[in-house]
């Protein structure tokens, strides 16, 4: 029953990933912004500013849904071959948490969620041996795992855009969600803008990754208007513009 509920999902998500890479392609990378086809094409620049983005998200998204599809193919194959169990629950050799990565509310715990056992040799070898304090621990371990990947600058700039997301996150929780704690329903409108702002964030930071070069990378951006790196630079400026709460006086 395991091997196949991992093997399901894998094969939905297989097979709504080439939907989506086929309708709404990133383009010939060779042929950069000379491309037919996709968001690298003439024909993207014909689209109106809502349709570009929806263009970026379903082509992004796709590509996603590639790799978690991958990944619960393994896992079913691990688990058909009698690994992963873990009480009876066969999650043991699990490598992709879907529900948290598509609806976590921090690119902290989205990074949990993705690639599970690389993070987790990620964490334990380089995040926990770096020092210098947060920063420099994120965008070592950022920089490792695109070095592992290749040289393209594309997986370079993703990786470090998700890095300095993540610190501008901090930031946010440090400066602003404070704000939000004063009712249960403001909490619950903080929580929602953090998923909303983080899939768009993953949407766009992901683009270097798939375009690979940098004038590639530059351009799918400014198609995008550089909207995907609002965020992040909004999160590096909040010390600077917002003060943290003053902690509230003890009463005698």
């Amino acid at each position: 029953m395991a091997v196949a509920k991992h093997f399901g999902i894998g094969l939905f998500m297989l097979v709504l990933a080439q939907y989506l890479l086929m309708n709404f392609p990133f383009g010939d990378l060779k042929a950069g912004i000379k491309s037919e086809r996709g968001l690298l094409s003439a024909s993207f620049l014909e689209l109106g500013p809502l349709e570009r983005l929806g263009f970026a998200f379903m082509a992004s998204f796709g590509l996603q849904c590639n790799y978690l599809g991958a990944w619960k193919w393994g896992e079913a194959a691990a688990v058909a071959f009698g690994y992963g169990s873990a009480g009876g629950a066969w999650n043991g050799a699990q490598n992709s948490d879907l529900r948290l990565w598509f609806l976590s509310e921090n690119m902290s715990s989205a990074s949990k969620a993705w690639n599970q056992k690389t993070q987790v040799w990620l964490q334990t070898y380089t995040y926990f041996r770096v020092p210098g304090g947060r920063f420099a621990q994120l965008m070592s371990t950022y920089a490792v795992s695109a070095f592992w990947h290749g040289f393209y600058p594309g997986f370079y700039l993703a990786f470090f855009t998700l890095g300095l997301y993540s610190v501008g996150q901090d930031n946010m929780i440090k400066h602003v969600r404070p704000y939000f704690l004063h009712s249960t329903a403001a909490k619950k409108v903080y929580d929602v803008l953090g998923v909303v702002v983080l899939q768009w964030v993953k949407t766009t930071a992901i683009l270097p990754f798939a375009v690979y070069t940098l004038e590639n990378s530059y351009e799918a951006h400014k198609r995008l208007y550089f909207l995907g790196l609002v965020a992040p630079v909004i999160g590096l400026l909040v010390p600077f513009i917002v003060p943290p709460p003053k902690p509230k006086a003890k009463q005698s």
